[in-house]
């Protein structure tokens, strides 16, 4: 903890130049990230398919809904299907940021944590309800894949 937008721009720029394949979790909560430098962090996630984390949260660093990075939350989760948990806490999310959350869970059967609370505006019920419902249905569609062989 404690990046500074410039360190985690220099942990992108040699990124390529190293074997991250055994990164399991990645804590970038609190570090004032700007809103370029997490989408290109997420970027090179997304195209490392060696990487398979199962822990990542980018709370509290002040990101929002921008078109950008709402496609790139959508990919991480259809991509990096071994990722358990992820937290967008305390960030600037709403229901657009939402929509982008469900489609990825289509595609994600394995997380089973996802932290929102804190976000401006907070979440309505019926927002906390259909993540809820998605989360179900993506681990309900995990058993029957698993029953049904």
């Amino acid at each position: 903890k404690g990046w500074s937008d410039q360190g985690a721009h220099s942990i992108y720029e040699q990124y390529d130049q190293t074997n991250l394949s055994a990164l399991k979790s990645l804590d970038l909560a609190s570090n004032g990230l700007r809103q370029s430098t997490t989408i290109a962090i997420l970027n090179c996630i997304n195209v490392d398919v060696g990487l398979s984390l199962s822990s990542l949260s980018i709370a509290d660093n002040a990101l929002n809904d921008r078109k950008e990075f709402k496609s790139v939350l959508r990919s991480l989760l259809a991509r990096q299907t071994g990722l358990l948990e992820l937290d967008l806490s305390s960030n600037y999310f709403n229901s657009e940021t939402l929509s982008s959350i469900l489609f990825g869970l289509l595609e994600n059967a394995e997380l089973c944590v996802l932290k929102l609370e804190n976000n401006t505006p907070p979440l309505t019920p019926r927002e906390e309800d259909e993540i809820n419902g998605a989360l179900m249905r993506a681990k309900s569609q995990k058993i029957s894949m698993w029953l049904l062989g």
